[in-house]
């Protein structure tokens, strides 16, 4: 797919958010750790397999949502995440011919269709077959991180590899928060590592993510509009949707709420309300530390997941309080309405 076919895609079609059901309380004991109030959002132990949001109601129904169930549960990925990326590449025209040659329901090149065994890619089913396939491969490489795995689908592995995540192309940026979209409208969950381990995995659950369907909260809504953000560049001082930092990310979706909080995170850990850990709702700010110093700012979105800006580098996107980097440093949750 083209520059020019995704800008053209970009402002014809608006990403739509889809309702997700908020996030149930969780309840602790003060001597539980924040470490076990995360386990109990986010972990289901000893399956011995990565599970996903499992994205099955697939919003609005297309010819192909049974061919997608059958090509997505053959791979072991959420069928939602096959027909969002199905929309953004062909809108679901399986005689789509993109101006570089790309393929069918899925657009594959004709190279990586041969490699995915794929022998007809005008053929649906062979098509999902293979583009779900793919899909599971970056998931696989990229440690189960939806937006790299989506990145990759559209500019490679290799690029996704060197800059460490979304590349810097524009096409690029635009694609992964459009499909990101569309997964979600397509019932599936926001963002999320699913990484395997010896003990477990991570799962993604939508019951557990907070409701954006139009909820009275400014906590809502400000991660709602967050979620718009995804893929924007991070920028050491950045406070526009051209580019932000931690704070200046945080500062300026409360700031279209009305909201005035400060602009550095460490006076962003001063204002508010302390929030203990098992009472965290979506929109509440969450902090990180080092040698006592708060060094970075996220915004909580419910079962145990953040929208940040962490970065040069990297973009906006969603990461895992339970990551390892992010658990040891976590500071606290305030918040501020």
């Amino acid at each position: 797919m083209s520059v020019a076919e995704a800008i053209a895609r970009v402002s014809a079609i608006q990403s739509q958010i889809a309702a997700l059901a908020p996030a149930p309380p969780v309840t602790t004991t003060p001597a539980q750790s924040f470490g076990s109030v995360l386990d109990g959002q986010t972990s289901i132990e000893g399956s011995g397999q990565t599970t996903y949001g499992t994205g099955t109601s697939l919003g609005e129904p297309s010819q192909y949502d049974d061919l997608i169930k059958q090509a997505a549960d053959e791979a072991g990925v959420p069928p939602a995440l096959v027909k969002a990326v199905a929309k953004a590449e062909s809108g679901f025209d399986p005689r789509s011919t993109s101006p570089v040659g790309a393929q069918g329901l899925m657009q594959l090149m004709p190279g990586t269709a041969s490699g995915l065994g794929v022998t007809d890619p005008y053929d649906p089913l062979q098509s999902l077959r293979g583009g779900a396939k793919y899909l599971r491969q970056q998931l696989d490489r990229f440690g189960g991180d939806y937006s790299k795995a989506i990145a990759a689908y559209n500019a490679g592995p290799g690029a996704v590899q060197k800059y460490g995540g979304i590349p810097p192309y524009a096409e690029t940026q635009a694609y992964v928060p459009r499909v990101m979209g569309y997964f979600q409208e397509f019932g599936g969950a926001t963002g999320g590592t699913g990484r395997t381990s010896a003990l477990g995995v991570e799962s993604i659950d939508p019951g557990r993510m907070v409701s954006l369907a139009g909820g009275g909260s400014i906590g809502a809504t400000v991660v709602q509009k967050g979620l718009q953000h995804l893929g924007t560049p991070y920028v050491w001082g950045g406070t526009k949707p051209s580019g932000f930092d931690c704070s200046g990310l945080t500062q300026y979706l409360y700031a279209q709420e009305g909201v005035q909080i400060p602009r550095v995170s460490q006076d962003q850990f001063r204002a508010g309300r302390s929030v203990p850990a098992n009472q965290m709702q979506p929109g509440d700010l969450v902090f990180f530390q080092k040698n006592g110093d708060v060094h970075h700012v996220g915004i909580y979105m419910g079962g145990g997941k953040f929208l940040h800006s962490p970065h040069t580098g990297d973009v906006v996107k969603i990461s895992s309080l339970s990551e390892p980097y992010y658990r040891a440093q976590f500071a606290g949750a305030r918040r501020y309405a």
